[in-house]
């Protein structure tokens, strides 16, 4: 709803990714638009991350992040509360729901839109050991990297070589795959 004019851009920040291939694709295009017409220092970050703003739970619990990836799997990265953030406790992973259920454990909370496609699995599987949070965290939010941006928050890093410029899928798509076969 703001309008802007594109000289009065300091910087840009986006959404790197995992995420929709087509919504990714179209993000850094756009991105790439504006630079060509007016270079600014360009920013990104972990749509798993960024996902976690949203969640406020208490000190020393654990968060499982699951982003639907379709064919079977979900991308998914495991985080603990810890001095008033959510810290990573390892990269972003590519799992079937079969590898999802060795990773989570008694206590996780989970969120993400994974959940719409997932739930039931993991509710029949762990029944009231895992938890599912009330707040709504199933997309990443562009105001939260504005937030990052204006807090200069490590996990926003500066894009500079041309593979940052790339969407960080974690697998081929699906035509990709497809051809291969």
């Amino acid at each position: 709803k703001e309008k802007l004019c594109l000289d009065e851009i300091d910087a840009f920040a986006i959404d790197r990714g995992p995420g929709s291939f087509t919504g990714l694709r179209i993000g850094f295009s756009l991105l790439k638009g504006f630079l060509a017409f007016r270079k600014r220092p360009c920013y990104g970050a972990l749509s798993l991350d960024i996902m976690t703003s949203k969640i406020d739970l208490p000190e020393g619990t654990r968060l499982g992040v699951v982003v639907d990836a379709r064919r079977e799997a979900v991308y998914s990265r495991f985080y603990r509360f810890s001095q008033g953030k959510w810290t990573a406790e390892g990269k972003p992973e590519l799992l079937t729901l079969a590898e999802l259920l060795t990773r989570v454990r008694e206590g996780t909370h989970l969120v993400g839109d994974a959940l719409i496609r997932y739930q039931a699995e993991l509710a029949e599987t762990f029944g009231n050991r895992i938890h599912f949070p009330a707040e709504e965290a199933s997309s990443p939010s562009a105001r939260t990297l504005v937030k990052w941006f204006q807090a200069q928050d490590e996990r926003l890093s500066l894009l500079k070589r041309p593979q940052d410029f790339v969407p960080l899928y974690f697998r081929s798509s699906e035509a990709e795959e497809k051809r291969r076969t």
